[in-house]
C-alpha cells in the first residue's frame, strides 16, 4: 500500500475543535481485500491535525485510497468511559462516519465542518412516523 501525507482542520459550527481524535480507517476497493493500517491524529487547539498511520511501522500520513472517517472526543490517559460524557461538548458532536479520499499526492485539506447535534434534534431523529 502506498502512503500520503494528510492534515487538515476539524471544526465544529464553524469553530476550531481542539483535543478530538480523527481516525482514518481505509475502506478499500475490493471485498476481502487489505488496504493497509488506518491513521489517528489528535487536533491542537487550532483545530489542527496530521495523521499518523497505525502499527509497529507507524509513519506520517494515511493509506491511498477511500477511507471511513470518525471523529471522537480524545480521551485522557486514565480516563475512565465516563470521562467523554461529561465534557458537555460531547453530547454536541455527531457520530455520523464521514468519507474522505486520500488522493496520491496527498493533501493539507482533509478539513471537516461538524454541525452542533442538539438534544431535540436527537430526540426527534428517534420519533416514530406512525
Amino acid at each position: 500500500y502506498q502512503v500520503a501525507p494528510v492534515s487538515g482542520k476539524v471544526t465544529l459550527d464553524g469553530q476550531p475543535l481542539a483535543n478530538v481524535t480523527v481516525v482514518f480507517q481505509p475502506s478499500g476497493a475490493k471485498a476481502g481485500a487489505t488496504p493497509g493500517p488506518g491513521s489517528t491524529a489528535t487536533t491542537d487547539a487550532q483545530g489542527q491535525y496530521t495523521l499518523k498511520t497505525i502499527g509497529e511501522t507507524s509513519q506520517p500520513g494515511a493509506v491511498v485510497g477511500p477511507h471511513v472517517v470518525s471523529i471522537a472526543l480524545a480521551q485522557k490517559p486514565g480516563a475512565g468511559q465516563e470521562a467523554p460524557a461529561a465534557n458537555p461538548l460531547a453530547s454536541r458532536i455527531p457520530s455520523t462516519l464521514l468519507n474522505f479520499d486520500v488522493p496520491a499526492a496527498g493533501t493539507t485539506q482533509a478539513n471537516f465542518d461538524l454541525k452542533s447535534v442538539t438534544p431535540a434534534s436527537v430526540r426527534g431523529a428517534w420519533k416514530s412516523s406512525s
